[in-house]
């Protein structure tokens, strides 16, 4: 009798593990719960951005679940996630639609600065005419007026060109080169590379005969925000007292 009892007992315990077993295969062949690694391709975004454009699609009850890591392979940027399928998908679509190239406006106007009384004209942009009158308190100059304007548009990382065209038909060659600072949906933009070169000859006579080659009026590098209109520098015109001024704006998204 006792050895019957403890038979039952014995099947009981023995079935229970097997129910559970088996609920236990159930809940993880279920959809959404296969926990797997996935190593994501990042074009464009910072490592720190992706890690947290990531970590914002992992809900808080599979916080558990997922382990998500950067690292780089000859130079190209990966993001390594350990996650459940439906963790996969939404990262998966977040990278899709954030990790995109930067597209980047820009106004550049072309100023020559005098000594006579003058005012901006009328048709300005409204950064643009912030520039000048706080330019004015900074150089001896009373008189700016438009030469050229010259407007670029492109993607960071890639080459931007164009030429500007200033007093007495001097033409100007100009080369643009900027990156993103930041995460999705930062103003925060970097020029690393702005010149601007005068094109040779331009009908500059040189004393002895002769015209002039190719001269770089501007090279330089600066940070600034989307909206923003920047002074970039400021170049004796020859033959006379002007200056050349260049002012960039970083036009903002429509």
């Amino acid at each position: 009798m006792t050895l019957s009892i403890k038979a039952r007992r014995f099947g009981v315990r023995a079935l229970a593990l097997l129910l559970l077993l088996i609920a236990s295969t159930e809940l993880r062949a279920q959809p959404g719960r296969n926990v797997h690694n996935t190593s994501y391709r990042v074009g464009f975004l910072g490592s720190h951005a992706a890690e947290v454009l990531a970590w914002e699609q992992c809900p808080e009850e599979s916080r558990d679940d997922c382990a998500i890591a950067t690292a780089t392979n000859d130079g190209k940027l990966f993001l390594n996630v350990r996650a459940d399928v439906a963790t996969h998908e939404r990262i998966a679509r977040a990278l899709a639609e954030k990790d995109r190239p930067l597209t980047q406006s820009f106004q550049i106007t072309l100023l020559a600065a005098g000594d006579k009384p003058g005012a901006p004209g009328p048709d300005l942009a409204p950064g643009v005419r912030k520039a000048i009158d706080e330019l004015r308190g900074l150089v001896p100059y009373e008189c700016f007026e438009v030469l050229d304007t010259l407007w670029l548009r492109g993607t960071a990382g890639d080459l931007m060109r164009g030429r500007l065209v200033g007093r007495n038909e001097i033409g100007h060659q100009l080369t643009l080169h900027f990156r993103a600072l930041g995460g999705p949906g930062s103003q925060d933009l970097f020029v690393d590379g702005f010149s601007l070169t005068e094109e040779p000859g331009n009908n500059l006579q040189m004393p002895g005969g002769g015209t002039r080659g190719s001269r770089r009026v501007l090279d330089t590098s600066f940070g600034l925000k989307s909206g923003q209109t920047l002074v970039i520098g400021t170049s004796k015109l020859d033959g006379g007292e002007e200056s050349m001024v260049v002012l960039l704006t970083a036009v903002p998204a429509q």
